[in-house]
């Protein structure tokens, strides 16, 4: 049976009304998908009793990480830790997190601070919540919206996520790794993670935690392709290409009609 994923979601991406300037943002997950995940969505700033509308907070650095809101001298920077360390505790054990791009709460190594010490040297880096999770052994895909925004990148984060929740449930009942290995391995040769984590079907936190960071950095179409070719790994995916969606890279199609998305155990994009 397919196995269920749980997903963490910034609010303010289709959820609920609770950006700064309260403007309306879709979900970057399609319709379609949303039926077959269970979402929780969270909003750090607002929790953090900032409310909405607000004035918008921005982040500098002057040997420490300082947070303000517009016009105001108070450093919510040990406030919004405080409250993203209560939001982990309630996603960590999702299997992925779409985090709003850009934002000093969510951004994923995208978030511009203001370097106080060479103010002609900007820094980027990741917002609050994203730093704190990313320090943490926690198995989760994290992402985007503006990652999600291109279909290649969607497909491979949902198939991450799809099969990561499949993963744990091996885990959970005490199966061997060696059948989802072996099923996965055209998606793992694609992200140039096989023997690496071959080595570690005997050590199932191990692999659980280096799958999951095998999905970190946004591998592109054509880097993924070339991986897979140097491993001769095609032909798995074309003999159940039926039960992925044909999207090329670009590509507009939506992913509505499409489920299972993908087979619990197999990763097989049918234009490859």
């Amino acid at each position: 049976m397919l196995s269920i994923p749980t997903v963490g979601i910034s609010a303010c991406l289709g959820q609920r009304v609770c950006r700064y300037n309260q403007k309306k943002l879709d979900s970057p997950i399609p319709l379609g998908i949303l039926e077959h995940i269970n979402l929780i969505d969270f909003c750090p700033e607002e929790e953090a009793g900032l409310g909405t509308p607000r004035d918008p907070i921005d982040s500098r650095w002057n040997g420490e990480l300082q947070i303000f809101q517009q016009r105001k001298t108070v450093n919510l920077a040990p406030l919004l830790r405080e409250t993203s360390l209560g939001i982990i505790g309630r996603i960590k054990g999702a299997d992925g997190v779409v985090l709003k791009s850009k934002s000093p709460s969510c951004g994923l190594m995208d978030h511009k601070i203001a370097n106080l010490k060479e103010p002609d040297s900007p820094l980027t880096g990741n917002g609050v919540l994203p730093d704190l999770l990313l320090q943490g052994q926690y198995h989760l895909i994290p992402t985007t919206e503006r990652r999600l925004s291109d279909p290649w990148s969607l497909q491979l984060w949902l198939a991450g996520v799809f099969q990561l929740s499949e993963l744990k449930q091996y885990i959970r009942t005490g199966e061997p790794l060696d059948e989802f290995h072996q099923q996965n391995e055209p998606l793992l040769a694609g992200l140039g993670r096989l023997e690496g984590l071959s080595h570690l079907r005997r050590d199932p936190e191990k692999y659980l935690r280096q799958f999951a960071l095998s999905f970190l950095t946004d591998i592109g179409h054509q880097g993924f392709l070339t991986n897979l070719s140097s491993k001769g790994s095609k032909q798995p995916f074309e003999s159940s290409a039926r039960l992925w969606p044909s999207l090329q890279p670009g590509s507009t199609r939506n992913l509505e009609d499409h489920y299972p998305f993908p087979n619990a155990r197999t990763f097989s994009p049918s234009h490859i």
